[in-house]
């Protein structure tokens, strides 16, 4: 089987969801979104207070997708044509053909609504089946719940939890639940994801 790890996307879209690579433009537009505080509660700087940190953020992926370590998309509701939201592919690893989604936000209207189910089936279709990835994995805080539930929601298996694996900006320690998708499981997890989707 032909390795594609270094492959990266462009456009993908399906009923609901559409992903693009984000641009610096895109800013303004998701900072109607972004400025909702309760969506960064577990990341580790806590809150995004301003449009210039939410500038930053922005400008960071943006760089880490010039140095070919990183590429994060928009979301875009496709009803409303809107960008809400944005997520990335991390931790690219061509030698053991793993990677991360993460750094995933989502406008609040749109959580528990099937809309995050599409918008993981369209970046794990292109994880397995482009790329030829053997493993995808996703790390969140251990005290946030909700996202741990998600993950087994979409077919994520626990892993186990790196202890004292991040400094918050307040100085707190924040421990990381890990799970993943394997190759071997990706195909019932289609299948899965799919029966979510309406």
């Amino acid at each position: 089987m032909t390795v594609l790890m270094n492959k990266r996307p462009v456009v993908l879209e399906g009923k609901r969801v559409k992903l693009i690579p984000l641009e610096a433009w895109h800013s303004k537009e998701l900072w109607e979104t972004a400025k909702d505080e309760t969506l960064w509660e577990f990341y580790t700087f806590r809150k995004m207070e301003s449009f210039d940190k939410f500038k930053e953020f922005i400008d960071h992926s943006i760089e880490r997708m010039a140095a070919e370590v990183e590429f994060t998309f928009t979301i875009i509701d496709n009803r409303i044509g809107r960008m809400i939201g944005g997520t990335s592919f991390l931790d690219i690893q061509p030698e053991t053909r793993s990677l991360e989604i993460g750094r995933t936000w989502i406008a609040k209207y749109l959580q528990g609504t099937g809309f995050n189910e599409e918008c993981k089936l369209l970046l794990l279709a292109f994880c397995f089946e482009e790329m030829k990835a053997i493993r995808v994995f996703f790390k969140t805080d251990s005290n946030n719940k909700r996202s741990q539930k998600a993950l087994e929601k979409i077919g994520g298996k626990y892993e186990g939890k790196l202890r004292n694996h991040m400094i918050r900006d307040d100085g707190t320690y924040r421990h990381s639940a890990y799970y993943s998708i394997i190759e071997s499981e990706w195909e019932s997890v289609k299948k899965l994801l799919s029966s979510k989707i309406t």
